[in-house]
């Protein structure tokens, strides 16, 4: 079906009209025209409603809030994100003269303010101590709030008097997850949908993989440790291994303890493992020749977005070997390179294989002039 605008309905309306009638007088302010103008706008918004509506119709083209309600019927459900934890060190450099409590709900942020956390537990500064540990969640949910150990913060709000020092404690805040976006719920009902998974074979147990949120990929492998078992391996929505926790939801939907038993949506005697994707780290060295005017620090940073996403295109696809000509060509995608030598992968110059159930994941970039 053909989806008109207002242009186009009001200038068809004016050349059928002008044929098959002895009307000629189409100027502004006419009411020939008048008329015309408002059948046009009625018309241009009909279409729009329509063509709305057949957007909606399908998975492949509907939006976000319509996606979200493909996946409830598919027993799905939209990833709304995940806020990051851990533990911050509240210090000072001599003994506390007296105790002082730190109550849930007191707010830090970074210096720059892009990221606030809150304690999620009352902990005491006792009297004598130089430190305590104190657990924490970012106020907000995405991988923003995932701060590396040693990140420096500053009391915001409530005060505590004898803290000179707050920094995130090893091993840094994690399980920091963004909220799934259009696309990336769009291709996970996807591979639902076109998965015809019946009695327990290996499509149903990818389709009870992908059912829960935050999983955007799973790869299945039967008989892995003999007969009555099965391994699944799962990445997230970013084509990253899952978190520990995503992780054991998924083994407590598909086949919680005791293994086997039926408790979950396995058949009986089916002993299923879920595991996150093992990393195949891909380091990067080149000699790179820059245009005039550029950097070396701007074409990494580029070169770096460019590898993440050949990753993600790559995760859990028909071919995900990583190959040395993919990495020359995203090089040379980069508008500031020239040309470049000495290209390796791991210290290698050949292609790096990645087996099933891993994903390739980005280690360091070393680009040198």
């Amino acid at each position: 079906m053909e989806f008109k605008n207002y242009e186009q309905a009001r200038n068809e309306m004016i050349a059928k009209a002008s044929e098959a009638s002895a009307l000629t007088d189409w100027s502004p302010g006419t009411p020939n025209l008048s008329l015309v103008e408002a059948v046009a706008t009625g018309l241009a918004g009909g279409y729009h409603t329509m063509q709305q509506l057949m957007e909606a119709h399908f998975i492949t083209t509907a939006g976000l809030d319509y996606l979200k309600l493909y996946a409830d019927e598919l027993g799905a459900v939209w990833d709304a994100g995940a806020e990051a934890s851990g533990e911050i060190i509240c210090s000072r450099m001599s003994p506390a003269p007296f105790s002082e409590t730190i109550p849930p709900g007191t707010v830090f942020r970074t210096p720059d303010g892009k990221v606030e956390i809150a304690t999620t537990q009352e902990k005491v500064l006792a009297q004598g101590e130089t430190q305590v540990t104190v657990p924490a969640q970012a106020t907000m949910v995405g991988k923003l709030g995932m701060l590396q150990t040693g990140t420096e913060l500053k009391l915001f709000g409530i005060s505590v008097g004898l803290i000179e020092a707050i920094t995130v404690a090893a091993p840094g805040f994690t399980g920091g997850r963004d909220p799934e976006t259009a696309e990336q719920l769009r291709q996970r009902l996807l591979l639902m949908r076109r998965s015809p998974g019946t009695s327990g074979n290996k499509a149903q147990y990818l389709k009870w993989a992908l059912s829960i949120p935050g999983v955007g990929g799973a790869y299945v492998e039967p008989l892995w440790d003999g007969r009555g078992t099965v391994k699944v391996y799962l990445i997230d929505t970013a084509k990253q291994p899952v978190s520990p926790a995503i992780a054991e939801e998924v083994q407590g939907f598909i086949d919680p303890l005791p293994h086997g038993s039926g408790s979950g949506v396995a058949p009986i005697g089916a002993v299923v493992t879920v595991v996150a994707a093992p990393e195949v780290t891909i380091n990067v060295e080149a000699v790179v020749a820059l245009t005039p005017g550029k950097n070396l620090g701007e074409v990494t940073e580029e070169f770096t977005v460019g590898m993440h996403n050949y990753f993600k295109a790559i995760a859990y696809s028909a071919d995900p070997t990583v190959r040395i000509a993919k990495i020359g060509n995203i090089l040379l995608d980069i508008s500031g390179i020239m040309d470049y030598s000495q290209l390796s992968i791991n210290g290698e110059s050949g292609n790096i294989t990645v087996l099933p159930g891993a994903v390739a994941v980005l280690g360091t970039v070393n680009l040198d002039e």
